[in-house]
């Protein structure tokens, strides 16, 4: 029984902290709780008394919170990103804002920041196409600054995942 329920707070914690989609970490939960349903496991039998079962909930409750708060900012960023690559080509200052908002809210995963990667190349595309010979020396700044953007979330993307050989086809 113990083992059980080691491997399913592991399977729990490691669903909820690895880069996954949610749908696969809600799935992962629900498989852990309907494990210790089954089991009828009473995983903590504890006889606390005078502070102690007050302060164990309020850190229970901070940790679940804190759960919900990382895996909104991860939901929200597959929203923004969803909505990025959608837009794609169509519209890419916008899908570029997405991606980047994406980004920020999740900055340790590497798919975001080869898609924002892609965005900033066609924007930077496009804006070398539709830019008028007389109007180049005007733009030089702005093209140069979204030039190393886009170096810079290339280099990131391959720092957080070397291994993954998409992140080097860019």
């Amino acid at each position: 029984d113990v083992a059980l329920f080691a491997a399913g707070v592991a399977l729990f914690v490691g669903s909820w902290l690895a880069p996954m989609p949610l749908a696969a970490s809600l799935y992962l939960s629900t498989i852990l709780g309907l494990m210790l349903a089954r089991q009828n496991l009473r995983p903590l039998k504890l006889n606390l008394g005078g502070l102690a079962a007050p302060l164990l909930s309020s850190l229970v409750i901070l940790l679940t919170l804190g759960i919900f708060v990382l895996q909104g900012r991860r939901a929200l960023a597959e929203t923004y990103m969803v909505k990025g690559a959608t837009i794609g080509a169509s519209n890419l200052s916008t899908a570029e804002a997405y991606l980047a908002k994406a980004v920020r809210l999740d900055p340790r995963n590497d798919s975001y920041l080869r898609i924002l990667t892609e965005a900033r190349r066609g924007l930077l595309r496009q804006k070398l196409a539709t830019t008028p010979q007389e109007q180049a020396e005007a733009m030089l700044p702005e093209l140069r600054e979204l030039t190393d953007q886009t170096l810079a979330s290339a280099r990131r993307a391959t720092e957080l995942a070397p291994k993954n050989s998409a992140n080097w086809i860019m």
